[in-house]
């Protein structure tokens, strides 16, 4: 997942979106806000106009405080200015765009970081740049919406997590459905999955959510 930070809401929801329609994860959010939603799940983060920012240097502190090393961008139509771009992980002196958005990926992985847009999790491959979600060498046929639902799982495993967060997260907020759709969606992931394996792909923790049904995590319920 990837952090998109912005004073202005609405540029940050603008890239937000642009990486939605990409298949990565992202939630847009104010300085403030970010400092609170940070946390382990998202493995980097994006600030348009760090400039803006009184001071840059003590909030990317901060973040860093929360999640270590994660990188951090830069970005700003007029360029990020030379006495802060060197905080960044990397800057970028454009408005936001899938030309940026495959930039970022690249150079995390030349570098050997883990990249947005990779999910991978106990044979299940949902990475962006596959052609298909696929269970090892098998194709799970998922639409856009449950490969979305799918990635968002395999980010937060092994914690479960409520329909509400798989709607925040996973969801465009312009089309966030009711968290008893999610129910649905969940219903027929299994069924598709289950064709291949004969086994559920997700199951509900009561009072805490859906988590995928890994070997590690049924294992764990057996020796109970």
């Amino acid at each position: 997942m990837i952090l998109i930070i912005s004073k202005e809401k609405r540029q940050a929801a603008s890239a937000a979106e642009i990486l939605h329609y990409m298949g990565i994860l992202a939630y847009p959010a104010t300085p403030s806000s970010a400092l609170s939603e940070i946390s382990t799940v998202y493995r980097s983060a994006l600030i348009i106009n760090p400039q803006s920012l009184p001071d840059v240097k003590d909030y990317l502190r901060r973040i860093h405080t929360y999640v270590g090393s994660m990188p951090v961008f830069g970005i700003s139509d007029s360029g990020v200015p030379e006495d802060i771009s060197h905080l960044f992980f990397k800057c970028y002196s454009k408005a936001f765009s899938p030309k940026i958005a495959v930039d970022m990926m690249i150079s995390l992985r030349d570098n050997n970081i883990d990249t947005p847009g990779t999910y991978r999790l106990a044979g299940i491959d949902a990475s962006v740049y596959e052609n298909t979600v696929r269970w090892f060498d098998k194709p799970l046929l998922l639409t856009y919406t449950e490969a979305m639902i799918l990635r968002f799982l395999i980010r937060t495993y092994p914690n479960p997590v409520s329909a509400e967060k798989i709607i925040k997260y996973a969801f465009n907020p312009a089309k966030a459905p009711e968290p008893s759709c999610i129910r649905t969606h969940l219903s027929v992931m299994n069924k598709k999955f289950r064709s291949l394996t004969d086994i559920n792909l997700t199951f509900s923790v009561p009072k805490q959510g859906y988590i995928l049904k890994t070997p590690e995590i049924l294992s764990e319920a057996n020796t109970r």
